[in-house]
Protein backbone atom coordinates (compact mmCIF):
# COMPACT_ATOMS: atom_id res chain seq x y z
CA UNK A 1 0.00 0.00 0.00
CA UNK A 2 1.85 3.10 -1.04
CA UNK A 3 1.84 6.41 1.37
CA UNK A 4 -1.20 8.39 -0.20
CA UNK A 5 -3.33 5.13 -0.01
CA UNK A 6 -2.52 4.74 3.51
CA UNK A 7 -2.71 8.36 4.45
CA UNK A 8 -6.42 7.88 2.33
CA UNK A 9 -7.18 5.30 4.16
CA UNK A 10 -6.59 6.54 8.03
CA UNK A 11 -8.51 9.79 6.86
CA UNK A 12 -11.36 8.15 6.56
CA UNK A 13 -11.09 6.45 9.53
CA UNK A 14 -10.59 9.32 11.28
CA UNK A 15 -14.46 9.31 13.34
CA UNK A 16 -13.78 6.01 14.40
CA UNK A 17 -10.38 6.51 15.44
CA UNK A 18 -11.65 9.21 17.88
CA UNK A 19 -14.20 7.14 19.32
CA UNK A 20 -11.92 4.20 19.69
CA UNK A 21 -9.38 6.16 20.81
CA UNK A 22 -10.92 6.96 23.56
CA UNK A 23 -12.18 3.50 24.10
CA UNK A 24 -8.31 2.37 23.57
CA UNK A 25 -7.20 4.59 26.64
CA UNK A 26 -9.84 2.71 28.79
CA UNK A 27 -8.34 -0.62 27.72
CA UNK A 28 -4.47 -0.04 27.59
CA UNK A 29 -4.92 1.49 30.92
CA UNK A 30 -6.72 -0.97 32.37
CA UNK A 31 -4.16 -3.56 30.61
CA UNK A 32 -0.67 -1.87 31.48
CA UNK A 33 -0.25 -3.22 34.28
CA UNK A 34 -0.81 -6.95 33.26
CA UNK A 35 2.30 -7.57 30.86
CA UNK A 36 3.95 -5.82 28.30
CA UNK A 37 3.28 -6.05 24.83
CA UNK A 38 4.31 -9.78 23.24
CA UNK A 39 5.96 -7.81 20.61
CA UNK A 40 7.48 -4.47 19.88
CA UNK A 41 9.11 -2.49 17.15
CA UNK A 42 11.80 -0.93 18.69
CA UNK A 43 12.78 2.45 17.05
CA UNK A 44 16.41 3.58 18.33
CA UNK A 45 16.54 7.80 17.32
CA UNK A 46 18.61 10.27 18.13
CA UNK A 47 18.15 13.85 18.55
CA UNK A 48 21.04 14.49 16.15
CA UNK A 49 19.54 12.26 13.44
CA UNK A 50 18.49 13.81 10.50
CA UNK A 51 17.08 10.59 9.43
CA UNK A 52 15.67 9.93 11.87
CA UNK A 53 13.94 13.70 11.68
CA UNK A 54 13.02 12.30 7.81
CA UNK A 55 11.12 8.97 9.32
CA UNK A 56 9.40 10.43 12.45
CA UNK A 57 7.83 13.49 9.69
CA UNK A 58 7.44 10.61 6.86
CA UNK A 59 5.64 7.80 9.04
CA UNK A 60 6.14 8.39 12.52
CA UNK A 61 3.97 10.75 12.85
CA UNK A 62 0.66 8.08 11.95
CA UNK A 63 2.45 4.94 12.52
CA UNK A 64 0.65 3.75 15.10
CA UNK A 65 -2.40 4.11 13.66
CA UNK A 66 -1.60 1.83 11.01
CA UNK A 67 -2.46 -1.78 10.94
CA UNK A 68 1.10 -2.68 11.12
CA UNK A 69 1.12 -1.49 14.74
CA UNK A 70 -1.69 -3.97 15.70
CA UNK A 71 1.28 -6.18 15.02
CA UNK A 72 4.07 -4.62 16.18
CA UNK A 73 3.17 -1.05 18.43
CA UNK A 74 6.38 1.24 18.24
CA UNK A 75 8.36 2.06 21.24
CA UNK A 76 10.85 4.63 20.79
CA UNK A 77 14.28 4.39 22.01
CA UNK A 78 16.56 6.96 22.41
CA UNK A 79 20.30 5.67 21.35
CA UNK A 80 21.91 8.11 22.80
CA UNK A 81 21.10 7.46 26.56
CA UNK A 82 21.20 3.65 28.15
CA UNK A 83 18.54 1.02 27.20
CA UNK A 84 16.03 0.36 29.65
CA UNK A 85 16.41 -3.14 31.75
CA UNK A 86 14.41 -5.39 29.46
CA UNK A 87 15.65 -4.51 26.54
CA UNK A 88 19.55 -3.73 27.39
CA UNK A 89 20.72 -7.11 25.94
CA UNK A 90 19.51 -5.77 22.25
CA UNK A 91 22.99 -4.96 20.79
CA UNK A 92 24.75 -3.94 17.85
CA UNK A 93 22.65 -0.73 17.24
CA UNK A 94 25.44 1.72 16.04
CA UNK A 95 23.36 3.57 13.66
CA UNK A 96 20.32 5.61 13.79
CA UNK A 97 17.19 5.05 12.80
CA UNK A 98 17.70 1.04 13.62
CA UNK A 99 14.03 -0.53 13.74
CA UNK A 100 13.93 -3.95 15.95
CA UNK A 101 11.33 -6.35 15.59
CA UNK A 102 11.04 -7.51 18.96
CA UNK A 103 8.86 -10.75 20.14
CA UNK A 104 8.62 -12.16 23.83
CA UNK A 105 11.69 -11.48 24.76
CA UNK A 106 14.41 -11.62 21.70
CA UNK A 107 15.07 -9.80 18.21
CA UNK A 108 13.39 -11.31 15.25
CA UNK A 109 14.68 -9.17 12.78
CA UNK A 110 15.81 -5.35 11.95
CA UNK A 111 15.62 -2.63 9.54
CA UNK A 112 18.74 -0.78 9.81
CA UNK A 113 18.33 3.01 8.19
CA UNK A 114 15.87 4.80 6.35
CA UNK A 115 15.70 5.98 3.00
CA UNK A 116 11.66 6.84 1.94
CA UNK A 117 8.40 5.14 2.83
CA UNK A 118 9.23 2.58 0.46
CA UNK A 119 12.35 1.42 1.87
CA UNK A 120 10.64 1.44 5.13
CA UNK A 121 7.55 -0.72 4.27
CA UNK A 122 9.25 -2.78 1.94
CA UNK A 123 11.26 -4.32 4.82
CA UNK A 124 9.00 -4.02 7.71
CA UNK A 125 6.11 -6.23 5.97
CA UNK A 126 8.58 -9.55 6.28
CA UNK A 127 9.17 -8.53 9.75
CA UNK A 128 5.33 -8.54 10.50
CA UNK A 129 5.50 -11.96 8.89
CA UNK A 130 7.94 -13.20 11.02
CA UNK A 131 6.54 -11.81 14.05
CA UNK A 132 2.76 -13.57 13.37
CA UNK A 133 3.81 -17.13 12.49
CA UNK A 134 6.99 -17.17 15.08
CA UNK A 135 5.62 -19.65 17.80
CA UNK A 136 7.92 -18.18 20.95
CA UNK A 137 10.26 -21.08 20.62
CA UNK A 138 13.36 -21.44 18.45
CA UNK A 139 15.30 -19.57 16.18
CA UNK A 140 12.82 -16.97 14.32
CA UNK A 141 15.41 -15.25 12.47
CA UNK A 142 15.47 -16.12 8.68
CA UNK A 143 17.72 -15.96 6.13
CA UNK A 144 16.36 -12.94 4.48
CA UNK A 145 16.19 -10.95 8.06
CA UNK A 146 19.69 -11.87 8.28
CA UNK A 147 21.29 -10.31 5.19
CA UNK A 148 19.09 -7.01 6.38
CA UNK A 149 21.08 -7.02 9.78
CA UNK A 150 23.93 -7.56 7.97
CA UNK A 151 24.09 -5.86 5.22
CA UNK A 152 25.54 -2.42 4.99
CA UNK A 153 23.08 0.36 5.10
CA UNK A 154 23.17 2.51 2.13
CA UNK A 155 25.19 5.48 1.96
CA UNK A 156 23.56 8.27 2.97
CA UNK A 157 20.83 6.67 4.82
CA UNK A 158 22.06 5.89 8.50
CA UNK A 159 23.74 8.55 11.25
CA UNK A 160 26.57 6.48 13.22
CA UNK A 161 25.45 7.64 17.00
CA UNK A 162 28.76 5.83 18.78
Amino acid sequence: MQMAERKAAFLAKAPTIVVGAVLGVFVFLSASTAKAAEAELLYYFSELCEYCEKWDAEIGAYYNKTEEARTLPLRRVDADEESPGDIAHIDNVVFTPTFVAYRDGREVGRIVGYIDEDFFWGYLQPLIKKVRLADGGGETVNAASRLIRSGAPQDGAVCVTC
